[in-house]
């Protein structure tokens, strides 16, 4: 089920949490396109849900990190395009990396996708290299308003690294860049790949791994 969670007159924004992992997928509204942060499961009944009231043109899909969880129906959807970091595609597309192994599924179809380097993705978004959680994972600006974390950052705690390819340096990293950007922006709303949205301003306050 959709849930709407704000925007304006050109920009629109709904969640959809995934019944197996509780993975957040976030559908943005951008006409004439319609952009796929993350889609796990039943992202493609959502989507079905969400063209029943919205008509959009292209349908594109921007992750975050190639895990199970966040990419589960991305060929169900059919998309136009797929953005990916470069350093993101051996994640996705070895098995035992992406823990698409941990279900059985094969993975061989994922090496026919024609990946987009997230910079092209168009001035409404910036997108920042997270690693840490993967090599390649990433956060999405949109319109200096909204961030996606996927599993790089959550309300109070950040995502793993003790998964294949993931690297605590990298992620300390991150968190040191993204503790400048919420610094800059304490308004910013976080949208994360797990869990309740949250504000730079909290995350500064009460998450511990940004608490100095």
């Amino acid at each position: 089920m959709l849930k709407f969670i704000g925007g304006d007159d050109d920009l629109k924004i709904y969640l959809h949490v995934s019944d197996l992992f509780g993975e957040n997928s976030w559908f943005v509204v951008l006409k004439p396109f319609l952009f796929v942060v993350d889609p796990g499961r039943g992202s493609k009944a959502a989507m079905e849900e969400l063209k029943e009231i919205v008509n959009v043109e292209s349908v594109e899909l921007v992750l975050t990190h190639g895990h199970v969880d966040h990419v589960y129906d991305l060929i169900a959807l059919q998309p136009d395009k797929v953005y990916l970091h470069q350093s993101e595609k051996q994640v996705l597309l070895e098995p035992s990396y992406s823990l698409f192994d941990q279900f059985g599924i094969n993975t061989a179809c994922f090496a026919q996708i024609h990946f987009s380097d997230p910079s092209e993705l168009g001035k409404a978004w910036k997108v920042i290299h997270t690693p840490g959680h993967t090599p390649g994972s990433c956060s999405y600006l949109l319109r200096d308003d909204y961030l996606f974390t996927g599993d790089t950052v959550f309300a109070d705690s950040i995502g793993r690294t003790d998964l294949p390819g993931g690297d605590w340096q990298a992620m300390a990293s991150s968190v040191a860049r993204l503790t400048k950007l919420f610094r800059e922006k304490p308004d910013l709303l976080i949208l994360p790949g797990h869990g309740p949205i949250t504000t730079a301003k909290y995350i500064l306050q009460e998450n511990p791994f940004f608490i100095r």
